[in-house]
């Protein structure tokens, strides 16, 4: 508790999870009248530490205070916990679950004039958390106009009352214009794809376009490279054949000049 009046919430955290697990640990009572008791008090502790330093974190009031969101849900997890562990209903910590809501939805609300990155979900779930607080307290007040014991003063119930049924006003508003943003920026995220899906086929045409010029060249290449080796051939052929007759000629004459005198002719002479 001296930690936690000098705001020293994670030393104070530490000292009541520290006394949880003695008491768990214990089988038995130390406090109330059972051992449920005991955890469900301390739970409550923990509960307003988180509560206290989630308040303390929003005085920032800029984006500094973006960790109180988180505290709140904490607040509330614990606040569930000890509601769980007593065995009958509390009307006190029914409250304060309700008031950690309330706090929690006005967190969210302020979100965006802080600069700080909200979701529609989180809007939706404040707003949750506001319209199952609300017929709570509504029957609080009146069990108050029953003359039934109720802890609270009527002031805060109806206080609560009036600021919760605003801050619901305020939750539809911020929800719908969250859930705008979400459309559009999901809008935008479609155009992306599209684009780039569109860039991508654009590109693959362009490389089955190149590729296919490119074996088209190849093919003409290969064409003209069989041209030529065949005129090659050719022209090869011809002057082997050039040489061949001109051998053939050569080697006539040659017999020609080479026959000896006296031959048919001279003896018919």
């Amino acid at each position: 508790h001296i930690y936690l009046a000098q705001k020293k919430h994670p030393e104070a955290l530490q000292m009541y999870l520290s006394y949880m697990t003695r008491t768990q640990s214990s089988g038995a009572q130390i406090t109330s009248k059972s051992q449920e008791d005991d955890e469900a008090e301390v739970l409550q502790y923990i509960a307003f530490a988180h509560f206290d330093w989630a308040r303390q974190t929003e005085l920032f009031n800029d984006v500094k205070a973006a960790p109180a969101d988180e505290r709140y849900k904490k607040c509330i997890e614990y606040l569930e916990m000890a509601m769980k562990k007593s065995k009958r209903e509390n009307i006190l910590l029914r409250f304060n679950w309700c008031m950690a809501k309330l706090q929690a939805a006005n967190c969210v609300l302020q979100k965006v004039n802080r600069n700080i990155r909200r979701t529609a979900q989180e809007v939706k779930d404040a707003l949750t958390g506001l319209e199952e607080s609300l017929p709570i307290i509504q029957t609080m007040i009146q069990w108050k106009q029953e003359k039934r014991k109720v802890p609270i003063q009527s002031s805060m119930l109806t206080d609560f009352v009036s600021q919760c049924k605003h801050n619901i006003d305020s939750a539809k508003g911020h929800l719908n214009e969250e859930l705008r943003k979400e459309q559009d920026a999901q809008a935008l995220r479609d155009i992306q794809r599209m684009d780039a899906e569109a860039s991508k086929k654009s590109n693959e045409m362009k490389a089955s376009l190149d590729k296919e010029r490119e074996a088209h060249e190849e093919e003409e290449r290969e064409k003209r490279a069989k041209d030529k080796m065949a005129r090659v051939a050719n022209l090869t052929e011809g002057w082997k054949t050039m040489e061949a007759a001109t051998k053939k000629e050569k080697t006539v004459k040659k017999k020609k000049g080479d026959a000896p005198p006296g031959g048919v002719d001279d003896e018919g002479g």
